[in-house]
């Protein structure tokens, strides 16, 4: 009985800390509009795409030739654009990274997250850290959001290759939100870190009515 009243605090403890790595930052919440200036250039920071070659401008790129199961140069390959589940996903975790919403709006419950862009889509995911798999364009992608020391974490993961971490941080100095993107796959040689900020958008007060004179 001793031990077990020993072992009360100890669990409390590790109750604590479990609920202190998913502390949840409400300033995340609101509307939020993309700040170019002060974000990484993309083209600073993303290394060229080994799938296709450097073509002249108005020149649809292609990928490399390949070579058949004789070894022989596979022509066609060369007219061909990449295709397959995995190259479809990278393709669609790096459009996330080339066409950031340039207007999101953040809206946080105890146990979800829902982003709405510029273009109206909007999307609810727990933020419980369990894995969710679904199925985008006949390509089957895990994805599990969950809270770290403050910051919203969103990993995303294509079978056969290809994850994207996103860490959405609020600065209390600066009063800016951070989102930061991290691509690691075939798709690039090198792992591909990308940081964006996005200032927040008041809501304009409406002026109070004046009594008629």
């Amino acid at each position: 009985m001793k031990s077990l009243l020993l072992m009360v605090p100890l669990l409390a403890s590790l109750s604590a800390d479990s609920l202190e790595g998913q502390i949840r930052t409400k300033e995340l919440a609101g509307r939020w509009r993309y700040n170019e200036a002060r974000s990484d250039r993309l083209r600073d920071k993303l290394p060229p795409d080994p799938y296709y070659s450097t073509m002249p401008p108005g020149t649809e790129a292609r990928p490399p030739a390949g070579r058949d199961s004789a070894g022989q140069q596979n022509r066609s390959a060369a007219r061909r654009r990449p295709t397959g589940p995995g190259i479809v996903g990278e393709t669609g975790l790096v459009q996330a990274i080339r066409q950031p919403p340039t207007e999101l709006l953040v809206v946080l419950t105890d146990t979800t997250v829902t982003f709405t862009d510029d273009q109206e889509q909007t999307k609810t995911l727990r933020t419980d850290g369990k894995k969710l798999t679904e199925e985008i364009g006949g390509v089957r992608m895990e994805r599990k959001v969950r809270w770290d020391d403050g910051d919203l974490v969103m990993e995303d993961k294509v079978k056969n290759g290809g994850s994207l971490r996103t860490i959405f941080r609020y600065d209390r100095v600066l009063k800016r939100m951070t989102v930061l993107s991290v691509y690691t796959g075939p798709r690039f040689p090198t792992v591909v870190q990308i940081r964006r900020v996005y200032d927040r958008i008041l809501e304009e007060t409406p002026a109070p009515a004046v009594p008629p004179g």
